[in-house]
């Protein structure tokens, strides 16, 4: 996109207008992991935009990356301030009803691990309970 302002269209003008002062990435390029040849993002930053998928778009394929990337032993919820960074509107309780309503039927995912959808769902309901306590905690 040509940024000259002669150039700039009233809509292109708008999109860079919102993205002024934006941090565009959590941790910095140079600051990623390299992985076997691979700068690769770290963990947190992986599930924080995970959570931020799920917010966005709801979907199955982004609950079963949480789900294994929390059997693999990282708390995912320890992300949300990572993804509230990323994305202002992420708060507890708005994830939690936005989770709530996520399926967990898995017919149209080709899986390279085997996960059953009574396991996912459980994942899931926790999850929502845990991002309540969040929202509501009790004192």
């Amino acid at each position: 996109m040509d940024t000259s302002n002669n150039t700039l269209t009233s809509l292109q003008r708008e999109i860079l207008d919102a993205l002024k002062g934006v941090d565009q990435q959590e941790v910095a390029l140079a600051d990623k992991p390299v992985i076997d040849g691979i700068r690769m993002d770290d963990i947190s930053d992986i599930v924080a935009n995970k959570l931020c998928a799920v917010l966005g778009r709801g979907e199955v394929r982004d609950l079963v990356d949480l789900y294994f990337i929390s059997k693999a032993g990282f708390n995912v919820l320890d992300s949300m301030p990572a993804a509230y960074r990323k994305d202002s509107g992420i708060d507890p309780a708005t994830l939690a009803d936005v989770l709530r309503a996520v399926p967990t039927r898995l017919d149209d995912l080709m899986l390279v691990r085997s996960l059953d959808e009574s396991d996912l769902r459980s994942f899931r309901d926790g999850l929502v309970n845990a991002l309540v306590g969040m929202a509501w905690p009790r004192g």
